[in-house]
């Protein structure tokens, strides 16, 4: 790890490569994020980062469940659950 990263980076990194095997979070830009959410067709876990904000979309169901989060692991988390 470099050691200029930031606690909440490292723990970042930590909790996505701990259940990485188990599930897959995509990031997606804004307009994807909103295609997901307004289509529900594309399915699976992801997030989106809205004016310093990490938005947690869960739409392996296809129902889209949103979240908003002020750091990435929580986010992480969430949608891990």
């Amino acid at each position: 790890m470099n050691k200029d990263m930031k606690v909440s980076e490292i723990l970042d990194q930590l909790c996505f490569t701990k259940t990485f095997k188990q599930k897959s979070i995509t990031k997606v830009n804004t307009e994807k994020s909103t295609e997901i959410i307004e289509k529900r067709e594309i399915l699976g876990l992801f997030y989106t980062i809205e004016n310093d904000i990490y938005v947690g979309i869960d739409n392996s169901s296809g129902d889209a469940w949103t979240e908003d989060f002020k750091s990435l692991a929580s986010c992480k988390r969430w949608l891990l659950k």
